[in-house]
């Protein structure tokens, strides 16, 4: 089984560079936990990491909604709890 490592912290803290080293390093996946980047176009307030600067580390749960689209935190747990399954699988 793999162990699973959350980066938290405040916004403008270095979450996402620590998250890319880790999974990196590791061999690792991210799973986004950040409501805001669930959705598609919402990249410049929401500081998300660019496509091209993932390093081909696998990223989950990032752009899978439309602004018109809502999203429950019960919606959420579920879709995450599949990745991490998946993942660790």
């Amino acid at each position: 089984m793999k162990p699973l490592v959350a980066v938290v912290g405040p916004t403008g803290s270095g979450k996402s560079a620590l998250a890319l080293c880790v999974a990196q390093k590791f061999g690792g996946e991210i799973v986004n936990c950040d409501s805001l980047q669930l959705y598609r176009g919402f990249d410049i307030g929401t500081a998300k990491t660019p496509a091209q600067d993932r390093r081909g580390i696998p990223h989950h749960l990032f752009d899978v909604l439309t602004p018109k689209e809502s999203y429950s935190a019960g919606e959420y747990a579920r879709a995450a709890r599949e990745v991490i399954a998946e993942i660790s699988g």
